[in-house]
Formats: C-alpha cells, structure tokens, sequence
C-alpha cells in the first residue's frame, strides 16, 4: 500500500519555481599551506617578492593556481640539480639516445630501408590521444608521438628522483609538471595533430571557420559552452518530474516525488546531490531522469536542494551542512511519510558528507538510516 503522508505540504511550487533555490551559504574556504610550507617561503625573499608581485595583478585572481607553490618547488627542483648534476646528465643522455633511435629508425622505415620496429616507447594504457592511425603508420607522426612521449617520461623521472621533496610536495610538483606536458603534447596543436590536418583538407578549411565562430560565440556568452544551453528549458524539457518543496530552511529545500506505481516500496529514499550542482542533475529529461526512474519503481523520493552560496552565510561550515542538510532532512521525511527507516545516496562531495551521517545518528542511538549509497564518492582522501 502506499505510504501516508502524516504531515502537512506547505509549499506547492510550480516547476520552473523548484529550480530557482534563494540564496544560502557558503562554505570557509581552505587555505591550501600548512604552518611548514607558509614558513618554508618566507626563509626564500625573492619567493615572497613575486608572490606579492603576482597578487598585485588585477586579473590574478583569475587563474587559480598558487605562484609560491609552484616558484618553491621550482627552487627546490634547481638545488636538486645542483646536488647531483650527474643523475640529471645520465637522464638526458638517456633521452638523446632513445630520441636518436626512434628518429633512426622511422627515417630507415620512411626510405624503405627497414620493416616498421617495435616502438621504443608506448603511451600509457588508457591514453587514447594517439589512438589515430596515422599516429602509428605515417613514420614522421610516429617519429614526433614518441619524442614527445620520451620527454614526458624523463621529466617525470626528474621529479621522482628529487630527494629533498617530501611525499606531498612530490606530488603536487608531479600534478603540476602532467599539466604542463599534457597542455603541449603534439595532439592539441592544429598542424601537428593529423586528425586535423585530414579535417583540414577535406572541409577546405572549414572547420576553422566554425571554430572561431564558436569562439565569438563563447566570448559574447562569456563562458565556454560544450553545448547548446538554449535548448534547456527547466520546467519545460528538465526537471519535469513532479514533485513539491515540503520543506525549507536556511540551508535547503526538501523536494518530494509521489510514486506513480499502486504498490510502494516500505521505505522512502532521499537523494543528496552535491551542493555544487541544482538539484535537477537528478531530474533531467525524462529519458535519463534519475528520479522519474525512481517513481516509476514505486519509490517515495526525496531530493535535497542546496540554497546557492552567498556572503551572508560565510560562518556556515561543515557541520551545519550535516545537520541542516541530511540529519534534519531524516527528521522531516519521519513526520510526513510515518517511515522508521530511510534509505540514503549520496553523489559526489554529498556522498563524504553523508558518509559522516551514520556514525553522528549512532552516537544518539539513532537507526533512522536502513542503508547508504554511495554514487561517484572518494572514500579515502589519503590515497
């Protein structure tokens, strides 16, 4: 039988009305320095020169990267090499003779001189930038994919082999120096990417053409889209599953979606999206609507919608997210449908907030929670 619905429904909003949450909090934001790299810089003058010289640019705040990270770890990189200029010398030997036979034997494979040898490099399982064909067939893309992944594979052996780093240091410096190599890697330039050249030549050049349109586009939009945001109208073609704020406070919105089945499941579910997405990731079109699947199951769902962040609730923290949010969502979701039991998931940065739900209601001897999902979450942010 279906679940009654004990408490009162005091807001019955239209579709296009769920979608626009007013505003709400902000999470404190993190310093990303401990105490020891913070006092680690200031031992380094020139470092905290450029750092201050770098923050006086009005637009550096654009770019979200930290100078004083990266010109450290530079630092750090250059005495490395002072200490032990012969490890250094012996990787880019290394790297001059694997370069000469990779040249070597493409040029004797190109004049016909040679069948095609194994290469002297691969990319990494999963790498599919070099998945075209002429990647391997045409002797000279193959020539330029494997030099550059040569120079990929030194530097990065550089960077493991710095001793004066310590585990999080290395890693961030390893993150920063993939950035770099992935941005210059021969796929993303026009005229080294044979992909392009072909596109190139059988459009006529057409195909730049529509890219700057696209990028006169973007520029007037002032966003870069993937696609065509017009043709998403929420209330219309998204989020059109029907449902109703049941609940408000500071914090979120509780949105309920009745089931359209005769027989209902014993235990309603509510559904945490992260609190950087609108609800409706949940409810897209009905096609690949996550919550239109659900009541069409026999499921009473639940959706928790996040108020948008704003300066006003700067001293909202964590905590108040887990009891404003989840824990006092349980509560609501007991009153109106009599359930003693509820079923959770969690998507994304929801799912670890969540994941701290469980233990905090069983340190009150609450059991309201019958079981948890998990959906896109790290469990462990040490890895």
């Amino acid at each position: 039988m279906k679940a009654v619905l004990t408490g009162e429904l005091p807001v019955d909003m239209s579709k296009t009305e769920l979608a626009q949450t007013s505003s709400g909090s902000s999470v404190t934001p993190r310093t990303s320095d401990t105490a020891k790299e913070a006092k680690k810089r200031k031992e380094v003058p020139w470092i905290t020169l450029l750092e201050r010289l770098w923050e006086a640019i009005p637009y550096s705040d654009w770019v979200p990267v930290d100078v004083g990270e990266i010109l450290n770890d530079t630092r750090l990189l250059w005495l490395d090499t002072l200490r032990h200029p012969f490890r250094l010398w012996e990787l880019s030997n290394s790297f001059v003779q694997q370069s000469a036979q990779v040249m070597t034997n493409n040029a004797l494979t190109l004049w016909g001189l040679r069948e095609k040898r194994k290469p002297v490099i691969e990319p990494e399982a999963g790498d599919k930038r070099f998945s075209a064909p002429d990647w391997q067939e045409n002797p000279a893309f193959d020539a330029l994919k494997q030099t550059y992944l040569l120079f990929t594979a030194t530097w990065l052996r550089v960077i493991s082999g710095i001793e004066v780093l310590d585990e999080k240091e290395q890693r961030r410096l390893t993150f920063l120096l993939r950035l770099w190599l992935d941005a210059i890697s021969p796929t993303n330039f026009a005229f080294t990417n044979p992909q392009v050249i072909h596109e190139t030549i059988a459009t006529g050049g057409q195909n730049f053409l529509r890219g700057l349109q696209h990028l006169l586009r973007d520029l007037e939009a002032g966003q870069i889209k993937i696609t065509d945001t017009s043709a998403f109208k929420v209330g219309q073609n998204l989020a059109i599953t029907p449902g109703q704020v049941v609940y408000r406070n500071q914090l979120i919105e509780l949105i309920q979606y009745t089931p359209t089945t005769e027989q209902v499941y014993q235990y309603p579910i509510l559904l945490i999206p992260p609190w950087i997405n609108k609800y409706y990731v949940l409810d897209l079109q009905p096609q690949d609507s996550f919550v239109e699947f659900l009541v069409e199951r026999g499921f009473t769902v639940f959706v928790i919608s996040w108020k948008n962040p704003d300066a006003s609730m700067a001293d909202v923290g964590f905590d108040d997210y887990v009891t404003l949010g989840p824990v006092t969502a349980l509560d609501v979701i007991k009153q109106i449908t009599g359930s003693p039991k509820i079923n959770t998931a969690g998507f994304c940065i929801s799912g670890e907030m969540l994941a701290t739900v469980p233990p905090y209601l069983a340190a009150k001897n609450d059991d309201t929670i019958n079981a948890v999902t998990f959906v896109v979450t790290a469990a462990d942010l040490q890895a």
